[in-house]
């Protein structure tokens, strides 16, 4: 598990940086790199809501799975596209991405918390994701 926060982290972290660099060369202004910004915040923001409570529900791995497919799309797709309404698209999907991830992997570090104890299982999640 907690190799998948350290995974999930560094390639948000990594994506965070490789997109509005890419927007730029195919003719992103700051305002288009804002509006990106915007929309995938916006999208993240309002998906995790969301799958917070989905997350109780169903299959957390395979939600997981799901959400990192979904992020490696999106990732193959942003090389590919040099439309900026397209652009702005993809950082839609990417903050979706995002939304069905983290609420997923939250979920199932308190599930891991009975086999190792809220004080590791917690340590273990912060660590993770901020080396990520």
């Amino acid at each position: 598990m907690y190799f998948t926060c350290f995974l999930g982290d560094l390639t948000t972290a990594l994506m965070g940086l490789a997109v509005p660099l890419y927007a730029v060369q195919v003719g992103a202004t700051p305002f288009h790199l804002g509006l990106m910004g915007a929309v995938g915040g916006c999208s993240y923001f309002l998906t995790a809501i969301g799958t917070g409570h989905a997350a109780d529900r169903v299959d957390r791995r395979r939600l997981l799975v799901f959400a990192s497919v979904v992020q490696s799309a999106v990732a193959f797709a942003f090389s590919a596209i040099t439309d900026l309404r397209l652009l702005l698209l993809l950082s839609g999907l990417q903050g979706l991405a995002t939304g069905w991830f983290w609420p997923s992997v939250e979920g199932w570090v308190v599930e891991d918390v009975e086999s190792v104890g809220v004080d590791a299982s917690l340590t273990g999640f912060n660590v993770s994701w901020s080396m990520g």
